[in-house]
């Protein structure tokens, strides 16, 4: 199964659902969707061809979870940075 067929069946696994009647925002939700699978599609042989473990490569749900994070939040996502006064301080609450 190659091409469009194979792009339906990932879209088709999580799509985007808008509560709206507007067809311009059905057709956007669309185009992402498609962008979404086709950049899966593309880093997953991307990781196949460097050798990753297959457990290692992300499955399509958290790879298009971790898109939307990077989009929302505008950049890599990182942990909280916690600031504590001196490092005594930060080694005692732990």
């Amino acid at each position: 199964m190659e091409g469009i067929d194979r792009l339906d069946r990932i879209i088709g696994k999580y799509p985007m659902r808008g509560r709206t009647g507007k067809w311009t925002v059905r057709v956007i939700f669309h185009f992402f969707d498609c962008v979404a699978a086709l950049a899966w599609i593309e880093y997953r042989y991307d990781a196949m061809k460097l050798g990753r473990p297959r457990k290692l490569i992300k499955q399509y749900l958290d790879f298009k979870m971790n898109l939307a994070k990077y989009l929302i939040y505008g950049g890599p996502i990182r942990p909280p940075l916690v600031l504590c006064p001196s490092p005594s301080q930060c080694q005692q609450s732990t």
